[in-house]
Formats: structure tokens, sequence, C-alpha cells
């Protein structure tokens, strides 16, 4: 199929998701393009975690008869509509009850329901757009918009459940409603937190918050149909053992983050099981539940999302792959190892590796230049052909490793650091003292440069740049607390320690875990104290992660205690700024 006539197809209709590949779709098309002509007629194609499903599509619209998987729920809906059915389906949906633009404008223009039976109108807006109370109120939608998705998913229910749809169209109608609240939620793309207001500090996307949810056609082809399940992607390889693929892409998480918390409010509003929530945050003056997390979230808990079950997933992974070719995507900032996945991938067969750069989502490109840029590994593995290291990257490991080393972040000495050595002089330019923001001509510089060379740069950098989230927090820290005010760039930094402060998750950290909580809590209780508003969504996040490692046992009942006490004490300052 042409570009253009799936461009469509490619682009639309995709939530926004962490680890995303949208953006990366054009460097994954180059590496399956070159793989076609030596495949079946009708290939196969296997995604076994699917997410958002831009892969799945890529590879229907290259000719691939795909099986698209994924553990959430949601991600299930978003995809079996796009991986199923083809264009023209429409009519045989929706002919019976006018067609589809008759449905559509029925669900668009929908009564609000009676106010017993609201649910995210009722705990997850506020009472009033105008004057929400950002402290006591969820926030995750205007009020308009949670009644309007109320409303839908109401009359979606008692059409499925009077036989006016069948299965077909229910799930097409309720992808068409996920996908419009994931979009105008307001969120930076993740439902752990919401926005203090609408839009956020910046409101730099309050055109789509604000904007009002109504239902558009999803954007199908002409193509081989798919299949679509919802497993664990372990559970789902052993299941389809003794099958055979052309193709299987993995794109398994590769950080702490879990996509069943952050994504619950998708899941809710799938599976329309209104879990029961607290409507006020605040309960007897006690923050209780803000986001609002379902509870079964943790049936999807991803061993990916640790250090120490990770790297043994992967491995059980790939044993149960039956496929001509493997691909990885995997992040330069990943929790498993290059080293680690090139000898598991080795297993299997011959194991090249590609890579781009990208932006980090969510909230990336807010972020300070060269932060916000990882490197996309994708590796190949041709199950036919025997592994020799010598095919990794083509012979252009040293330079990627000093891409990828450039993105630390640097001990705040100085705006600049200089590499003197074999008679070259590399100069690194510093934003913030922390940032490298000359990668590019840095790594231009050493083109040509034997291996030895850029191994001795790369010594260089690692020697004055952080080498974990302790230590980069601690950075962070250093020049916040120097700051005469918390500005746009001081608050991109600030926005960084809640992600680093969440990663810790080893027995060995539990130690600095303690300790860089009682630092942000001095440098948040300080910021506090001179109203510096600009600390409270940092400070917020903070709290929910050190409560969510407390009620996982990350802990011992000490540690706990005095961990809660300081939690206690942000949010006294945070209630007596905000009153």
């Amino acid at each position: 199929m042409d570009t253009v006539t799936a461009e469509p197809f490619l682009k639309e209709a995709l939530i926004a998701y962490i680890g995303n590949k949208r953006r990366l779709i054009p460097f994954i098309r180059s590496v399956i393009a070159p793989l076609l002509p030596s495949l079946p007629a009708k290939p196969t194609f296997l995604d076994p975690f699917s997410g958002s499903g831009s892969v799945s599509r890529l590879a229907r619209a290259m000719g691939f008869t795909v099986h698209a998987n994924d553990w959430e729920y949601y991600s299930y809906v978003m995809n079996r509509p796009h991986m199923t059915l083809s264009a023209g389906d429409e009519s045989l949906l929706f002919d019976h009850i006018g067609g589809l633009s008759a449905v559509l404008h029925h669900f668009n223009t929908l009564p609000a329901v009676p106010p017993d039976d609201e649910y995210l109108a009722a705990y997850y807006a506020p009472e009033s757009d105008e004057h929400p109370d950002i402290v006591n109120e969820r926030m995750f939608y205007t009020r308009r918009n949670a009644k309007r998705l109320d409303a839908m998913r109401t009359e979606l229910e008692r059409m499925r459940a009077l036989g006016t749809i069948g299965e077909d169209a229910f799930y097409y109608l309720l992808a068409a409603i996920v996908y419009e609240a994931a979009t105008h939620a307001n969120t930076s793309g993740v439902f752990k937190g919401f926005h203090a207001g609408f839009g956020g500090k910046g409101k730099d996307a309050l055109v789509r918050i604000l904007g009002e949810v109504s239902l558009k056609p999803l954007p199908l082809i002409d193509a081989a149909r798919g299949t679509v399940t919802q497993e664990d992607a372990a559970t789902l390889l052993r299941s389809h053992s003794g099958a055979h693929y052309d193709i299987v892409y993995l794109d398994p998480p590769y950080n702490q983050h879990q996509y069943g918390s952050n994504y619950h409010l998708l899941n809710t509003i799938a599976l329309w099981d209104k879990p029961p929530v607290n409507k006020q945050i605040f309960i007897d003056g006690k923050k209780t539940n803000k986001s609002a997390i379902r509870s079964d979230w943790v049936k999807t808990r991803s061993a990916y999302c640790y250090r120490q079950t990770a790297l043994a997933a992967f491995r059980d992974c790939i044993d149960g792959i039956d496929a001509r070719t493997i691909l990885l995507s995997y992040s330069s900032d990943g929790i498993i190892s290059e080293k680690d996945i090139t000898a598991v991938l080795s297993a299997k067969g011959e194991v090249s590796m590609v890579s781009n750069e990208y932006t980090r989502y969510p909230g990336a490109r807010k972020s300070i230049v060269n932060r916000t840029r990882n490197v996309e590994h994708l590796f190949v593995v041709n199950t036919e052909r025997r592994h020799t290291p010598r095919r990794i990257n083509g012979g252009k490991v040293p330079l990627e490793k000093l891409r990828l080393a450039l993105t630390r972040t640097f001990l705040p000495e100085s705006d600049h650091a200089v590499f003197h050595g074999s008679g070259r002089t590399i100069p690194i330019q510093l934003s913030h003292r922390l940032f490298a923001v000359n990668t590019e001509e840095v790594l231009t510089l050493l083109t040509d440069a034997p291996a030895t060379i850029i191994d001795d740069v790369l010594a260089f950098v690692m020697e004055r740049t952080a080498a974990n989230a302790h230590q980069e927090i601690m950075c962070y820290l250093r020049v916040l607390t120097g700051a005469a005010y918390i500005d746009d760039a001081m608050a991109t930094i600030l926005a960084r320690i809640p992600r680093l402060y969440a990663r810790f998750s080893g027995s060995r950290d539990k130690a600095d875990f303690v300790s860089i909580t009682q630092e942000i809590s001095t440098f948040i209780s300080d910021r506090l104290s001179r109203r510096d508003y600009a600390v409270i969504p940092a400070a917020g996040a903070v709290i929910d992660i050190a409560r969510e490692k407390i009620h996982d046992r990350y802990l011992d009942h000490t540690n706990a205690q005095f961990v809660t006490h300081l939690m206690h004490g942000i949010e006294t300052a945070m209630r007596a700024v905000t009153v």
C-alpha cells in the first residue's frame, strides 16, 4: 500500500503514549522494507506489546497479516477495529441504524445523564470549570467533557445490551470514545496526575484540553485482516508455541513506568465498571487517592519495569519466539543493558542494530535541549544465521555510546568541559552547567577518530556526569537551590526530579531513597516558605511516589514512618500557601 493512502491509518486516532512509536514509523519502516522481498507473498507479523498500535498498523499497511496483543484492555480496544476491520466495513456495521454518520451525530448530540448516573463528572472533574478547587477536586477533564463522556459510555452500553449493535460496532465506537478521552485529558499524557488548573502552568495544551469531545470516523484501510488479543506477552508466546511468524516485533516496557497505573482511567472508561472513588481528595485533612488509580492495576504489573526481574522476563520472552526475523525496539535509557540484550538475542541468531534519536515523552519537548534526546535502538535478529559480534551497529558503537553519554547530567562545576588528549581538543558546552548542548559538534569532531580516542572522550564524560538517580537529583537540587526563583528553565529541571525519584527500586537503593527524600523535602519546604508556587506540581508528584513506595512495602517500618513524616511536612507547607 502506498504511503499517501495509508497515511491517515498510520497517524490518526493514535493515543499519546509513553513509548509511542508514531514519530519513529519512518525509521522502523526503513528497517522492515528491505526484508520484504525475501518473505512469503502473505507474510505474518506478531506484535506482543502492541500498545497504541502504531507499529501493528505499519505492518498491516505494508502487507502483513498482523496479530496485535497487549495486556492492557484499553490497548485491546484501540487495536481491535484497526486490525480486524477494513475500509467499507462501516456500512455493514451501521447501515441498519442509519449509517455511521448518523450514529456519530447521535453520540455527539446526546443529552447529559441524570446527576445520580454521573461518574466521570462526579469524580474526575470539578464542579465548576470556571472556578475549580485545584486543591481538593480532581481535574482530569473539564466538567463539560466529563459529562459528554458519561453520556457516550452510558449510551454505548445501552445499545450493546439491547442488541442494537454487534461486537465489532461496539468496539469501533468504544475505540473512538477512548481516543477522545485520551486526547482531551488535562494531563501531559499519563493519568497518574493532572494539571493544577486547566492546561497547567504553561497553558500550552489548553486548546486540546478544552476542546470538545466529539467522535469521528476511525481511519481504516483495505488490507489483510488481523487478530487482536489481550494477554501477558510471555503467556501469549507460550500459548502460540509451534506457531511460526515471519517477523516478531518486540517493544516491551523499558523503564519503571507501569502502564496499568499510568493509564488507569482509560481502562476505567473502556471497562465502564465504575470502581468506587472518594469524591474529595482530602479526607480528614489527609490527601487520599489523589489520582484515583484503580486498585486492580497490579494485575498487569510488568516484570520489565523492575531491575531485578526485567532481564529474566526478557529472556523468557525471547525463548518462546519462533520467527524468521525478530525486531526489538529498546531505548538507550532502558533498564536492560545493551550488552545483556545482545547476549540474549545472540542465542537466537545473527544480531545487528540500527539507532535513531528521538524526543522523550511525556513533556520532553519542554525540556532543555539534549537532555530530552534518547537513542532508540532497533535490534534485528536473523534467526537463519549465527551471530557474530562484529556486526553490531556496523562498527559505530563507540560514537553511539558517546552520544548516549552526552545525554547524561553533568556535575555542575562549570559552563563547559574540555577534553585534551591525543592531540585533540574537544569542547563540551553546557546549559545550566548540567546539559551538553553541542553533542552533534562533538561527534562531528570525532567522526574519523580511532576508537581508542573516542573511548578516552567517553571516559572523560563519564567521570564528569552523574552515575545514578541519587547523584542526578543532587545535581539538580544544587542548581535549583542557587536560583533566585523558579523560572521556566528551572521548572524544566525541577520537573525531572519526580521522574528520577520514581526510579529507585533495588534493595541497594533504599538508603539512598530515604536520604534523597530528605534532601527533596528540605528544598521543597524552603521554596514553599518563600511562596514559590512553581514547586507545587513537583511536590505533589513526590508525595504520590513516596506513598506508592510505602504502599508497595519498599521500605521497612522505621524508614516508612520517617518518609511519611517528611511527606506530611510537605503537605502542611502546601496547604499553607494554597489556602
